[in-house]
C-alpha cells in the first residue's frame, strides 16, 4: 500500500516519469489511481475547482469537507470497509463512479 505524503505537483518531469516507473507494474486500475492522486490531476472536487472546474471543493457525496485524496478515507458517504483497510484506490474509483 502506498502513502500519499509526496506531493508531485513540485516536481521536474522526469522525476514524475520515475514516480510513474513505482506504479507501472501494479494492476491497472490501481496504477492509474495511484498516479492521479499522487499527481493530484484527479476527478476530486479539490482538483477540479483548481482547473475551473466546479465552483467549490465541498464533496458531492457527504457535502460537509474538502473532497481530496485525504477526504477519501473519512468520507461517511463512502465504504467503510475499503476505508479500514485504506484501500484509496478502491475508494477513488468507487468516489468516481457516483459522481459521474
Amino acid at each position: 500500500m502506498l502513502t500519499y505524503n509526496a506531493d508531485l505537483s513540485n516536481k521536474s518531469r522526469e522525476n514524475i516519469t520515475n514516480d510513474w516507473k513505482e506504479f507501472s507494474h501494479r494492476p491497472c486500475k490501481e496504477a492509474v489511481a495511484n498516479f492521479r492522486l499522487r499527481t493530484r490531476h484527479d476527478c476530486l472536487a479539490e482538483h477540479l475547482k483548481r482547473i475551473g472546474v466546479l465552483t467549490n471543493t465541498i464533496c458531492p457525496i457527504c457535502k460537509a469537507d474538502i473532497m481530496n485524496r485525504k477526504h477519501l478515507l473519512v468520507c461517511p458517504g463512502l465504504d467503510s470497509i475499503l476505508q479500514l483497510r485504506g484501500d484509496v484506490c478502491q475508494l477513488y474509483w468507487r468516489t468516481r463512479d457516483r459522481i459521474s
